[in-house]
Parts: C-alpha cells; structure tokens; sequence
C-alpha cells in the first residue's frame, strides 16, 4: 500500500500483472448453478478519502437504486446522486412483483408430437441466449478488471484527484454487476423451471400414448372377437338351414323311393298275375321261387340250387305217376311240411335258450373280469410279484438263503448294510418287471374282451338273421298253401330241410366259439389265480425275511448288549488291578523307606541297593502293565464308538430302505389309482358321447344361448362406447390442459424477452460508464 498526500493509507491493493485487483474475487469461468449467486465481498481497508467506503456485500434478493456519479466529477466528497427507480430501471424486487404468477394447477402433457419438437427447439434456443450470457458476463467482467486496473493506475499517479470519485464509480460498477448476476441467476432458474415442466409434459404425453394405444388396442379386440361371434352366428344359421333343409329333402327323397318300390311292386304283381293266367303249374312255381328269390335278397344262396330242385321235382313226378294214390301222397307231404315247420320251431326255441345261455355265460365272465380289475384295482404292496411260478420259487430261494447267510455274515462282520440294500434294490426291480407284465396281461385281458364282445354281437346279429329267415319262410309257406293246397310241395321242403341243415352248421359253430371263449377265460382264470399264489408267497417270504431281519438285529442288540457288559466287567477288573498296583507299590515304598532307615542304622549298604533295584523292577513292570491297560481302554472305546456308528448307519440305511418301499407302494397304489381313473374317464366320454347326442337334438336351445350371446355382445358394445366417449372427454381435458401449458409458455418467453431486454439496457449503461470514464 503507498501513502497517499496527507499521510493516510489508502487501504487498497495494487494491480497484479494481469490487470485485475487482489481485493476482489470475479468469476472467470463462467455462472454459477441455479440456486442462485451469492453476494461479492470487496476490500474493507478503505479508500482514501475525507470520509472512506466501508466494505460491503452486494444484496442477491433484489437491487436497489443506484448511485452514480455527478458529470462534473468534484472531489468534495459529496456522494452521487440516487436515481428514481420508477423512471430508471426498475429493481428486482419491482420485476419480480410485475412477473406473472404461475397458475397453481398441476402441469399435464401434451398429445401432440409436433408441439414437444417445438418446445425442444425453444429449450435449445435458451440454452444459446444462456451462453450468450455468460460470455458477455465473462466480457463485463473483464472490462470491470481493466477500468479496475485503470482506476488503480490514475490513483497511483494522481491520487488527489481520483480519491473523490473512486468509491462511487466502483460501487456503481458493483451494483451493475451485482444486478447483472442476479438477472442471470433468475433467467437459469426460470430454464430450469421449464425444462421440469417440459420433463413433465414429455412424461403426460407418453402416458396419454399408452392410454390411447390401449384403447386402440381394446377396440381391435373388441372388433375381432364381435366378428368372430357374426361369424360363429352366420355358420349356426348356415347349419340349422342345411339341416332343416336336408330333413326336408330327406323326406321327399324316402317318399319318392318308397312310392318307387311301390309302383314296382304293384307292376310286378300284376305281371306275377298275368303269368299265372297265362302258364301252367310248374312255370308257376318256377316264378314264385324266382320272384321271393328277388324280394328277399338275403336269400340270395337259394339261387344257385334252383336247378338241383327242378331236379328233384321232375324225380317226384315220376314216383307220382307209378304210385296210384296221388292224395294220399299229398296228404302226406302236408303234414310233412308241417312236421318241418314244428321242427324249425322247436330248433328256433333251442338257439334261442343257447342264446340265452351265451348271455349269461357272457355276463358271468364280465362279472370275473370285474372282480379281477377290483382284485387289481386294491392297492398292491410292493411284495405282489406277477412272474411266472418256477423262476420266481427258484428267486425266492436264492433270496432265502441269501437272508441265511447275510444273517451269518452279519453276525461275523456286524451288520452289513451293502448286502441288504442290495437285496431290496433286486426285490423292487422284480416288483417292477412284475408290474410290467401284469399291465400288459391287463391289456391282453382287455382286448379278449373286446373280441368276446365282437363275437357275440356278431352271434346276436346271426340270430336276428336266421329269425328272419324263418318268418321268411313261414310266410312263404302260407303263400303256397294258399295258392296251391292239391299240389306236392317237394321243392318247398328241400329248401326248408337245406335251411335247416345251414342253421344247424351256425348253432356248431357257435357253440365252438363259445367253448374258444370258455377255454380262454378258464386260461385268464388260472393265470389270475397263479398270479394271486405268487403274490401270497412272495408276502409271506417278505414277512418271514423282514422278521428274521428284526431277529437278527435284536440278537446283535444283545450280543452287542452282552459284549459291552463283558467289556464294562473288564474294565472294573483293570481298574481293581490298577488300585491293588498302586496299594503294592505304595506298600513297597514304605518297605523301602523303613528298610533303608535299618540299613542306616545297621550300616546295611548292600542289602539297600538290592531292595532298591528290586522296587525300580517293580515300578517299571507296574507302569508297563497300567500303560497296556490304559491302552486296551482305549482300544475298546474306539472300538464302542466305531460300533455305535455302525449300528446307527444300518438303522438309518434300513430307515431308508422303509421310505423307498413306502414310496413304492404309493406308486404302485398311484398306478391303480390311474388305472380305475382311466376307466371312469370311458365312462365318462361314454356319458358325454350320449349328452352331446341329446345336445345336438336340441337346436333351439342353442339359438336361443346364441340369441343371449348377441344381447350380451350388445351390451358390451354399449359399454365399449360408453368408455370411448370417457376417453373423449379426457382427451378434452388433455387439451384444455396442453393449452393452460402453452400459455405458460408464453408468459415464460415474455419474462425471458423483458430479461433480455434490461440485459440490454444495463449493457449500454455499461457502455457509456465505459465512455464517460474514458
């Protein structure tokens, strides 16, 4: 510091190389953040002066009038004047109060794509006029540091003429500064503001999109499934026509067919008439047989012996013509036909009790069958094997006597666990082979059944067929009887005794295939039985191995038991040992102490040191003894201990092998479970097969659910619209919104151009300051 005229110190600092003053700090690398600029201290030393200007901080919440200095420059010390605030610049605190107020409802979005690249393009615009701002501060700043540096170089040469007008011009300088900081403070944090809102909007906007996706994608669904139903109605309809239509054609169809037979039937009668008229007996019959030969079409084998019978007819008419009583022979040949005609009754009657009899026998073996799948269907333990009788007795022997020696071995080598787990791993692999083949017995069972079925429906179709034949043929014979009762009906009988014969041949083989059938439930019957006999001996050896197994470890238990008792009585002995030692020793000690105080008093030397060797001996022999002792004690504690551990993995392997057999049988009992399921699932979609033929008989129900389904349809459609007209009216709100926001926008960008506007202006008082100290 250099003193000035009169003495005093100036107080103020020197300029520094690069022009700028020590006692105030300016930023040089641009604005602070948002939160605003907080206040500039200058140097408090003072200036010179008559009075001298404090130190102070320039205010951050608003600007006051400021002082600037007269033209005239006197150094009297009288201050500048203040300017009006009304007619100069107005202050913050005035700017502030004229700021439109924010609206205080809550910002929405936009819907629109075009007005967010409008607003990204206002933010970027912002952000330019922001950096034109900070470098003209950083230009302000600079010009402030020069005339700064300038004023310290006049006051260094002429200090008594610039001590009058240094402090005012320096405070005007800060007050401009200081006023320039704050208006930068409030434009970044109106950017800030904005860019929150339009973060806000961008995020209403991409949820208004989501909602109006949603909606579009709701219509579309709503759309294709209304079509979807139009077309289900469209085909419903389509279906009910054709079938009405084709019930209707149907009809007309059968009544035009049987009108058909009819007429053809009426004109082959009355040529059948006309031909009687017109030829003789013989051909008459030849046109009946032809005629019911046509008629019937099951008789369709007749045809072939046509012949054979014309035969035997021209035969009979020779045996007629040498007997001489022709009505006796027809007599007899009537009541030939009617011996025929009761015998094919009385045969008709035997087929149909074999038919009966079938039946029963039928239901019998269905009654077998079921009480075989009950047998199966009980849940079956994993001792119930279903191999064949040798290798399985030969099986269970081996697995005997392989008990008998694990048994043994066991009672050797303390409970070996490997053998066992074996021995049930091979008894569940059989299990399981056996549950294998009696699943597919179960099938074989099941399509013999099956062909059983077959057959007697076929049996049954047979008899209905031979029924009618006979009632065929007994209306033929009334026919004949009533066309011709004087004349021979030879060829009539032939027929009906070859008729006969086939019937005969039918009911054999029949009954062949019932005695196939019988054999073959009497082959299941025994296998089931055989099955049944493998399954009790294969419990009765699980049960007699599982308590010779608990026999065995109870045996072990004891010897185990007994083995720790004798080795508790051996360690007692030992203990008892050792305490008898230790008394000898004890005892051997005294001896030798009382024995060397004689040898002292008799001066004994020699017979001391044997004593005492001997005692050493016996010291060293009792020691070896408690040392092999303690040993053995401890040898049988490790050997206690290694068979606890034994003992307790076989119990707990055997715990194991109980939960894999559990585990087993409940899949076993699974598998029956399935089994009796599948069969209820038949009955079922038998059940369901008769329903859905119930449901196709009843068509107006149907149109009457689609008829509903409609209304329902149409409801929903209603419902549709109701929810589009509420989207309708957000998106009325949405907009009322977006345009309250577009306002604020534009009170935002009148603020910002007022802003730019006293930037201006402050720029130019800046400037002609600049001028004026020139």
């Amino acid at each position: 510091s250099t003193p000035t005229a009169s003495g005093i110190p100036t107080g103020r600092s020197t300029p520094t190389t690069s022009g700028i003053p020590n006692g105030r700090s300016t930023p040089t690398s641009g604005i602070p953040g948002p939160s605003g600029i907080p206040g500039r201290s200058t140097p408090t030393s003072g200036i010179p002066g008559p009075s001298g200007i404090p130190g102070r901080s320039t205010p951050t919440s608003g600007i006051p009038g400021r002082n600037t200095p007269t033209k005239s420059g006197i150094s009297s010390g009288i201050p500048g004047r203040t300017t009006p605030t009304s007619g100069g610049i107005p202050s913050v605190i005035t700017r502030r109060t004229s700021r439109p107020s924010r609206p205080s409802s809550p910002l929405t979005t936009f819907s629109h794509g075009n007005y967010l690249a409008n607003n990204s393009k206002d933010t970027e615009a912002m952000e330019d006029e922001l950096m034109q701002l900070r470098a003209s501060y950083a230009e302000l700043s600079r010009k402030y540091a020069k005339t700064s540096a300038e004023l310290a170089m006049h006051q260094d040469n002429n200090p008594d003429e610039l001590h009058n007008l240094k402090g005012p011009v320096i405070e005007e300088y800060e007050k401009s500064i200081s006023s320039l900081e704050s208006n930068l403070a409030m434009t970044i944090a109106a950017l800030t503001h904005a860019e929150n809102a339009l973060k806000e909007i961008e995020e209403r906007n991409a949820m208004l999109e989501k909602n109006q996706e949603q909606t579009k994608s709701l219509n579309n669904n709503l759309q294709k499934y209304i079509k979807e139903l139009e077309s289900k109605r469209d085909t419903e309809t389509k279906v009910v026509t054709a079938r009405e239509d084709h019930s209707e054609k149907f009809v007309s169809e059968a009544v035009k067919v049987l009108e058909e037979r009819l007429r053809d039937r009426e004109a082959a009668y009355k040529e059948l008439e006309e031909k009687l008229k017109r030829s003789g007996v013989d051909q008459e019959k030849h046109v009946l047989l032809n005629k019911i030969d046509s008629k019937d079409k099951r008789i369709s084998f007749l045809d072939s012996k046509l012949t054979q019978l014309g035969d035997e007819v021209d035969k009979l008419r020779r045996l007629e013509n040498k007997q001489n009583s022709s009505t006796m022979n027809f007599y007899n040949m009537s009541e030939r036909d009617q011996l025929t005609i009761k015998s094919l009754e009385s045969k008709l009657r035997q087929t149909e009790t074999e038919l009966d009899e079938a039946k029963l026998k039928y239901q019998e073996l269905q009654s077998r069958l079921d009480n075989s799948s009950e047998f199966t269907a009980t849940p079956i333990t994993p001792m119930t094997p279903m191999t064949p009788a040798t290798p399985h007795n030969e099986y269970n022997n081996n697995n005997i006597n392989g008990s008998t020696k694990l048994g043994v071995h066991r009672k050797a080598k303390s409970l070996s666990a490997d053998l066992k787990s074996e021995n049930h791993s091979a008894i569940i692999e059989k299990l399981q082979f056996e549950l294998k083949l009696f699943e597919s017995f179960n099938k074989d069972k099941q399509q013999s059944l099956d062909a059983v079925k077959r057959e007697l429906n076929h049996l049954e179709i047979d008899y209905q067929e031979t029924l009618q034949l006979v009632n065929d043929l007994q209306e033929e014979l009334k026919k004949r009887d009533g066309i011709s009762n004087s004349e021979p009906a030879n060829s009539s009988n032939s027929q009906l005794l070859q008729e006969v014969e086939k019937l005969k041949e039918k009911e054999k083989q029949l009954l062949q295939n019932i005695e196939v059938h019988e054999t073959e439930h009497k082959k299941h019957v025994e296998e089931i039985e055989r099955l049944e006999s493998n399954i009790r001996d294969l419990r009765k050896q699980m049960t007699e191995e599982t308590s010779d197994d608990k026999n065995e470890e109870l045996m072990i238990l004891r010897e185990y038991v007994a083995n720790n008792k004798d080795y508790e009585n051996i360690i007692k002995r030992l203990e008892d040992e050792l305490r008898e030692v230790k008394e000898s020793h004890n005892q051997e000690k005294k001896s030798t102490t009382s024995s060397k105080d004689n040898s002292i008093t008799n001066n004994d030397e020699s017979s001391a040191d044997k004593l005492e060797q001997n005692v050493d001996e016996n010291v060293i022999a009792l020691e070896s003894t408690v040392k092999n002792l303690e040993n053995k004690l401890s040898s049988l504690n490790l050997d206690i201990k290694n068979k606890d551990n034994i003992i307790e993995k076989e119990l707990e392997n055997k715990g194991l092998l109980q939960k894999h057999l559990k585990d087993k049988e409940t899949e076993v009992a699974i598998l029956t479970k399935q089994l009796m399921d599948l069969r209820k699932q038949d009955d079922d979609v038998q059940r369901r097969m008769k329903e859905l033929q119930a449901q196709l008989g009843s068509v107006k129900e149907i149109n009457k659910s689609l008829e509903s389904d409609l209304d329902n349809i149409k409801n929903e459609l209603k419902v549709v619209k109701e929810n589009e007209a509420q989207a309708l009216e957000q998106l009325q709100v949405l907009d009322a919104e977006e345009l309250k926001l577009q306002q604020e926008l534009a009170q935002l960008r009148n603020t910002e151009i007022t802003q730019r506007e006293r930037i201006a202006v402050l720029e130019a008082q800046l400037s002609e300051k600049d001028i004026e100290l020139q």
